[in-house]
């Protein structure tokens, strides 16, 4: 039987949805599969040496005409084309993060969404967009990075305790579109929900947690007992913190903070 041709371009990936399969499977058959594979690296080259050059696209426009034209089909920015690769993803995002000062964010939410970043490949990552407040892309990356360490969760809830205001929620509507959060309390309450119930290990959250200030460590109890009523909360997460979080500073609730405080708990 003769193997299946396709016209499509296919690059290496981990990461194939169901909408892949038509596409990348005719590719793959034993006599074309080595073939295959190669096709499109040539231009993956090409494309990575512009985006990942400063001196080549040393301007927001210039990275999006090349990033577009290369990403998505017939350049519309509806419809991404075939699968980008791990490869692609992870240097461009790289650049995206380096060149921060050009804004490169739409771009970056594409590469984030494709789920082959790692947080740990690209460190800079989550700091840079905490630096820049940006709140949507942290709510994406929260949503799709799956190896966000245990010091780095901490970190964003300092972060979210301390910027959640009135400004904030007006950003993260504006570039999410997410009509459920419209005050501080909700926007609190949104991230760290998204924090709580990311994968830990608990020697590490232990030491991590160890981090938070008193008033931190009440603002999270806090939320944490309003959720352990909630039935569309993970409850076991919820508990789970709960405990670490009390372990790690118990001396310090019964010996710093005022009975007032305790109460309000």
């Amino acid at each position: 039987m003769a193997p299946l041709t396709t016209t499509n371009t296919v690059l290496i990936s981990t990461m194939v949805d169901e909408k892949d399969v038509p596409v990348v499977i005719p590719a793959l058959e034993v006599e074309t599969w080595p073939s295959q594979m190669l096709i499109g690296n040539d231009a993956q080259k090409e494309v990575l040496e512009q985006l990942t050059n400063p001196s080549l696209t040393p301007t927001r426009e210039a990275f999006a005409a090349v990033f577009d034209k290369y990403v998505y089909k017939n350049g519309k920015t509806n419809k991404i084309r075939g699968v980008l690769s791990p490869l692609f993803v992870t240097q461009v995002a790289a650049r995206c993060v380096s060149s921060a000062s050009l804004g490169l964010w739409r771009e970056l939410r594409v590469l984030i969404r494709s789920r082959h970043l790692c947080s740990r490949t690209l460190p800079s990552l989550i700091p840079t967009l905490l630096a820049h407040k940006q709140w949507g892309l942290l709510d994406t990356s929260l949503r799709c990075l799956a190896d966000i360490d245990e010091a780095t969760s901490i970190r964003i809830i300092k972060f979210v305790l301390r910027h959640a205001n009135a400004a904030s929620v007006a950003r993260y509507e504006k570039l999410t579109k997410d009509a459920s959060v419209t005050t501080p309390a909700q926007l609190v309450d949104h991230f760290l929900h998204l924090v709580v119930v990311l994968p830990k290990t608990d020697v590490f959250l232990q030491n991590a947690m160890a981090t938070l200030t008193l008033p931190d460590v009440l603002a999270l109890l806090a939320l944490l007992k309003k959720w352990y009523v909630r039935k569309d909360i993970d409850l076991t997460a919820v508990v789970e913190w709960m405990s670490l979080l009390v372990d790690v500073h118990f001396t310090r609730l019964v010996l710093e903070s005022d009975e007032g405080s305790i109460k309000r708990v």
